[in-house]
């Protein structure tokens, strides 16, 4: 498995917001992050150009009421919660976030 390279990003750390570095990555697992002017042209990567994007770690939303309006969208409308919970996911990974707490209530039941 050839390694990634994710160029062109900017990118944010805990402590930093990089920009013209890349990120390398081995077997799943960051590498390196290195500034783009220094990077080794003759090693054989995955490409990927995330020009106009941020690279961040996964969000985290510790508070969701989002998924009682998946299951049940209008009065009279009931969807399984399996499939609520596929579709809130997908969701939520469009905005960057990888974990979710989904609060729920009884209240209107």
């Amino acid at each position: 498995m050839n390694p990634i390279l994710l160029k062109n990003g900017v990118i944010v750390t805990e402590t930093n917001i990089l920009k013209g570095h890349s990120i390398i990555i081995k077997e799943g697992i960051i590498d390196q992050i290195i500034l783009s002017s220094k990077m080794i042209h003759n090693q054989d990567f995955t490409t990927v150009d995330c020009k106009n994007c941020y690279i961040m770690p996964g969000l985290i939303d510790i508070h969701s009421d989002s998924i009682e309006k998946i299951i049940v969208p209008r009065k009279g409308t009931k969807f399984s919660v399996d499939h609520a919970l596929y579709d809130i996911d997908r969701q939520m990974i469009c905005q960057g976030i990888t974990s979710i707490y989904h609060s729920m209530t009884m209240a209107n039941t």
